[in-house]
């Protein structure tokens, strides 16, 4: 057997609730693996514990103090502001990540909205567009053709020429 097979098996093994098949299986296994018989023996310490462990008897009134308790502690939180950050424990490692995160957050915003605004449109820009407006104008259906004289203009004319 393997001993995440056997391992399962001890606890039921130490309750007695096997079967001898599997009751002798477990037994040659833990005689041969010392991580599966030291196993055993925490698990039977653990039994043992149990079973000394005497029963503790509550005191009358435990029920009924702690329902008050409960209902005393349910109307002290609904007097209170709630606080979302009441619970939580930061270290210096958590806080420094936050802020440092916080920061890259605050830099990356500023610098992706002033990108939008540093466009400077000139006069000279305005020409260059009045000029291509006037070109697409004046182009017509045959002036296309004429300029198709000259071949493509994306092809690589090296490899034609077996250069």
């Amino acid at each position: 057997m393997r001993c995440e097979n056997v391992r399962s098996l001890i606890l039921d093994y130490t309750t007695n609730e096997l079967d001898t098949e599997d009751r002798t299986k477990v037994e040659a296994h833990i005689r041969e693996c010392q991580g599966c018989n030291h196993f055993f023996k925490l698990a039977n310490n653990e039994w043992k514990l149990l079973d000394e462990w005497g029963s503790i008897t509550p005191k009358a009134d435990f029920i009924t103090n702690f329902w008050n308790r409960v209902s005393n502690e349910e109307l002290n939180n609904e007097k209170e502001v709630p606080n979302l950050f009441k619970f939580w424990k930061l270290n210096w490692s958590t806080v420094s990540a936050l802020s440092i995160f916080l920061v890259v957050g605050i830099i990356s915003i500023i610098l992706v909205t002033s990108n939008q605004y540093d466009v400077v449109y000139t006069e000279g820009d305005m020409a260059d567009e009045e000029l291509l407006f006037d070109l697409d104008r004046t182009i017509s259906a045959s002036a296309t053709n004429l300029l198709e004289v000259y071949g493509a203009w994306d092809i690589d004319t090296t490899q034609e020429n077996g250069g």
